[in-house]
This record gives C-alpha cells, sequence and structure tokens, in this order.
C-alpha cells in the first residue's frame, strides 16, 4: 500500500470526528478564577469552531471553598446564562461539574437536582462522595492528577482520568498517561481547562455526534468511540502499541 494511501485512509478516518467539544471550562461568576462572562465564553468558543462544551464550574461543600445556597443560585443561574448563549450560537452547552475534595474532580452526567442533593448532604470525605453519589449514568473522573499539589487517586474510586492539557501545565500529563495506562483507569478524557481565550484549541474531544445533554454525554464517554485533538494534532486514547 502507497503512503498515499495510507494518508487517506487514515484523514478519511479521522473526518468522522467532526464535532468538536470542550470537556473541562469555567465561565464567570460561577467560578471566580475565569476571565469569561458567558457571551465571552460562547463567543470564544464558537471563534474557536467548538461545537459543544461541558460547563464544569467549581463547587466545593467542605473547607477551604464551601459554598451555600446562594452559591449554588449564581452556578445554576450562570448555566442557565452559558446554555441560552450556546442555544443562539449553535453550541451544545452541557451542564457538569469540578468538585474539590484536595484533589479535583470532573462529574459529568448531573443536573440541577444533583448540585442541590450534593450540598445538602455534603460529603466531608472524596470516598464518601464517590459512594454515595457514583452511579451507572454519571462519570467521576480524576482532574488534572498531574499537578504537583495532586495525587492520583485509587483507581477503585475514579470512573476515569483527565490529560489536562492546558498550556500552562508542564510534561506531567506523561505521568497521567502512564498512570492510567498501568491502572487501566477504564475512561480517559481530555480538556482545556479553559478559563481564558489564549487557552483555546489547546485540545477538545471529537465525537461523530454531538452531544446535547448529560445522558448523551455520559453514553459517548462509554462508548469509547471518540479521539482527542491536541494543539490541532489527533490522538487515539483507547489504541496503544
Amino acid at each position: 500500500m502507497s503512503e498515499n494511501s495510507v494518508q487517506k485512509q487514515i484523514s478519511a478516518y479521522i473526518s468522522q470526528y467532526k464535532y468538536k467539544i470542550e470537556m473541562h471550562a469555567h465561565s464567570y461568576p460561577a467560578s471566580g478564577c475565569s476571565k469569561l462572562s458567558p457571551k465571552e465564553f460562547i463567543r470564544a468558543l464558537k471563534s474557536a469552531r467548538y461545537d459543544g462544551v461541558v460547563l464544569t464550574n467549581h463547587f466545593c461543600v467542605v473547607d477551604p471553598f464551601v459554598r451555600n445556597e446562594d452559591d449554588l443560585r449564581v452556578y445554576i443561574q450562570n448555566y442557565k446564562d452559558v446554555k441560552a448563549e450556546g442555544d443562539a450560537e449553535g453550541i451544545a452547552v452541557i451542564f457538569g461539574a469540578e468538585i474539590w475534595y484536595g484533589n479535583d474532580y470532573l462529574v459529568y452526567g448531573i443536573d440541577e437536582t444533583f448540585m442541590e442533593d450534593f450540598l445538602r448532604v455534603a460529603p466531608q470525605s472524596y470516598e464518601e462522595f464517590y459512594k454515595m453519589f457514583r452511579s451507572d449514568d454519571r462519570l467521576i473522573v480524576q482532574a488534572h492528577p498531574h499537578r504537583e499539589y495532586d495525587t492520583f487517586e485509587d483507581a477503585a474510586l475514579i470512573d476515569g482520568m483527565e490529560l489536562n492539557f492546558n498550556p500552562k501545565e508542564e510534561a506531567g500529563v506523561t505521568h497521567a498517561g502512564l498512570y492510567i495506562r498501568n491502572n487501566r483507569i477504564p475512561i480517559v478524557v481530555a480538556g482545556s481547562d479553559l478559563h481564558q481565550d489564549k487557552q483555546l484549541n489547546a485540545c477538545a474531544l471529537r465525537a461523530k455526534t454531538l452531544p446535547v445533554n448529560s445522558t448523551e454525554l455520559v453514553a459517548l464517554l462509554k462508548s469509547k468511540d471518540y479521539i482527542f485533538e491536541i494543539g490541532g494534532v489527533p490522538m487515539f486514547p483507547y489504541h496503544c502499541f
């Protein structure tokens, strides 16, 4: 088979994954660390040709960043504002969360009721949280486990792990990849940890179909039928030498 023929087959395969999705993103004011208002957030994603985004704003029920009912109202309203902007611009916005228990965890497959229950029950440890809220229609993924102040979570207490390609991150993402492989972590996601527009196109998840709600998102991740785009270069997370 000629080199040209191989390249054509690879290009044809990649072209099937036409929908571009950001899996880890923050907007203001729900995440005070973000520099993007709902309008700026969606405008930035549209400029970079994203089709969808999981809004994973920060929320915590234990020290040192305890949130209350007023914070939750801001959290939910921020999601609604971002979704309204997304609907107007043709970008799917899916409800998610990033919670803190020493390490950070991305939670996919949730809605407003989940957040209300989370605040009301307020588990005091991550293990308690995982055992209480883990379900077949929800995925709990450790975020950026390679950061110097994080520790790798017990593989029995996570559904997946993130490869975080925020441009400020160092090569520790390699350690995350090795941990995922050596511990056979079942689900792998990639996120930009978007806080400002200069982080756009750091990475994306590429899918054949566009999930438009939490149920479809979890189904997509469980199917493992997706690839990553890292700085514009394709990556195949479930294929190893």
